[in-house]
């Protein structure tokens, strides 16, 4: 955690309630640390929770400007020459200060260019708010006195917002009721998209039964396209398992909790801290709650549904894949799908549509590539 993120949390725990006895120490700062801030926090309020600078004024160590002319001369002098060759002909400065200066002046020459193309990826870039959300557990942690506890977590990619939960368990049951309420509170998106840990159920692969979870058939019952990334691939979902850290650090790890009551309601206000008050690196540092919209699609508050009776319908449900060897990519519950073996090692996005189970493979690109159909009577 940086120095201003501490700053804001502690001032954030304060407002929270937490008496000053309590913050200083679980953050590992001292007490004149803590008052100081808060002392600046009520005279300028958050502005003042960024610091002041202590850099010099001038660097007594910097290269002159007579140097670096030097060394601008000499490599237009001889272009050829590397910055080795430069610093032995000056005899000063070391070869590393010649190379920084000619990166500077923009007197370098180009790398070279990569033989072997790097494999491109079907990465969805959204330019809205509720186009993407990638969801992930966190856990399980155990709370002494209590037992297990298991965090379901959520960011909407454009604007970083997150919706938390926290359940004792990862049932299907358990995991559509916090559905339910993000829908309501957070807002309908177009794409989940998950690793491959919420797609079979492992009862339904030791049957050999190919079925779509509960989660993915109320996904497609309320209008979302659920998106599997490639197996083994857990940094593909690199935003949300970046939050789990942040989570673990500046929550989890601060806080001791009485039992899971007490998690959710500490965790709805860092929610809240998180969405509104704390800068954000991946969107130019502004606060996620700015480009959320407040107006967006939501579940009715009376919606209804039997979630033990999830039919299958229209829809559509994809696969990130990287092709094999043999051109093959395996999706739904391991079920082999054959492709042009010129594809080996390239990612495609097979797309099952519901509830006929067509399918549709696509490259990069977005063109469609054929592909041995799968058979309905194993898909039902």
């Amino acid at each position: 955690m940086d120095e201003e993120t501490l700053r804001r949390l502690a001032i954030w725990r304060f407002e929270q309630g937490d008496s000053p006895e309590e913050i200083w120490p679980s953050l590992g700062r001292s007490r004149s640390w803590f008052f100081k801030w808060l002392g600046r926090y009520r005279t300028a309020g958050p502005a003042a929770l960024t610091g002041r600078s202590r850099a010099h004024r001038s660097d007594p160590h910097a290269t002159s400007a007579g140097l670096r002319d030097q060394v601008r001369l000499v490599r237009v002098a001889h272009p050829r020459w590397g910055e080795r060759t430069i610093a032995r002909a000056l005899a000063s400065p070391s070869h590393a200060t010649v190379g920084r200066i000619l990166r500077a002046s923009g007197q370098t020459r180009p790398g070279r260019e990569r033989l072997v193309p790097p494999t491109r990826y079907p990465r969805l870039d959204p330019t809205a708010a509720l186009e993407l959300l990638e969801y992930d557990f966190f856990g399980p942690r155990w709370i002494s006195g209590f037992g297990r506890v298991i965090g379901y977590h959520t960011m909407d990619i454009w604007s970083r917002s997150v919706c938390l939960g926290a359940a004792g368990n990862r049932l299907q049951t358990t995991q559509l009721g916090y559905w339910i309420d993000l829908l309501q509170r957070f807002g309908i998106p177009k794409v989940v998209q998950t690793d491959n840990e919420f797609g079979i159920p492992n009862a339904a692969l030791a049957r050999g039964r190919p079925l779509f979870t509960r989660l993915t058939r109320f996904f497609l019952i309320i209008g979302i396209e659920h998106r599997f990334i490639p197996i083994g691939e857990p940094f593909r979902n690199g935003h949300i398992e970046r939050f789990n850290r942040t989570y673990r650090y500046d929550f989890y790890n601060q806080e001791t909790f009485r039992d899971l009551d007490h998690l959710v309601v500490r965790q709805r206000a860092f929610e809240q801290f998180f969405n509104e008050r704390r800068a954000h690196g991946g969107i130019g540092y502004a606060v996620p709650a700015s480009r959320f919209p407040a107006a967006r699609p939501r579940l009715r508050a009376d919606f209804q549904i039997d979630l033990d009776r999830l039919a299958l319908v229209e829809g559509r449900v994809s696969y990130v894949r990287r092709v094999d060897s043999e051109g093959v990519i395996r999706i739904l519950n391991d079920q082999p799908v054959q492709l042009d073996p010129t594809l080996a090692g390239d990612y495609v996005t097979a797309v099952v549509h519901t509830p006929e189970l067509d399918l549709a493979v696509l490259t990069v690109d977005g063109e469609v590539v054929r592909a041995r159909r799968l058979k309905q009577s194993t898909m039902s």
